[in-house]
């Protein structure tokens, strides 16, 4: 009592079954290969290392090939922004000293209402200067900071404002 020796046609159907499964694999290999290259291309080498979590984040700001293709006023700018956050909404109070074109100067600050949003709000101004100062204002926009992508976006609205302030 042996089992029936299988088809040549079974054996045709799971070879064209392993195949398909072989040709999924494959693409979906790619597709991950070729998202990690594009995530990739798409971080600059600006990193900066997170101490409070541990993680190492990026953090690209749109760079200026050319001089600003708008004049702004040399002054200090004050924008307030508030912005959601799981826990509710937090404010974000950004001061940036403009001097030719050039963030020369910044300050935050943070309400830090919730206690596990101030840890990413404290998280993010110790560490987003690097980011500003020296940097052209016109095209500054921010990813994650710090692992604070809520405060980096408060931050982003709040500079965005102070940009429409010190156009010329």
């Amino acid at each position: 009592m042996y089992p029936e020796k299988p088809s040549n046609m079974a054996l045709k159907v799971t070879s064209g079954i392993v195949v398909i499964i072989a040709v999924v694999l494959v693409t979906i290999a790619s597709a991950v290969s070729a998202n990690e290259k594009k995530q990739q291309t798409a971080t600059t080498a600006n990193q900066t290392t997170s101490a409070s979590i541990g993680a190492t984040t990026s953090t690209t700001t749109t760079p200026s090939t050319s001089a600003s293709s708008t004049t702004y006023k040399d002054g200090t700018y004050t924008a307030s922004n508030q912005y959601y956050v799981p826990h509710g909404y937090e404010d974000i109070k950004v001061t940036l000293t403009v001097k030719s074109g050039v963030v020369a100067d910044s300050t935050v600050v943070n309400s830090e209402n919730d206690r596990e949003s101030q840890i990413f709000q404290e998280d993010f101004a110790s560490a987003y200067k690097s980011y500003v100062v020296g940097k052209n204002i016109d095209g500054l926009n921010l990813s994650s900071v710090a692992g604070a992508s809520d405060t980096t976006n408060g931050f982003n609205s709040a500079v965005n404002d102070i940009q429409n302030q010190a156009k010329a």
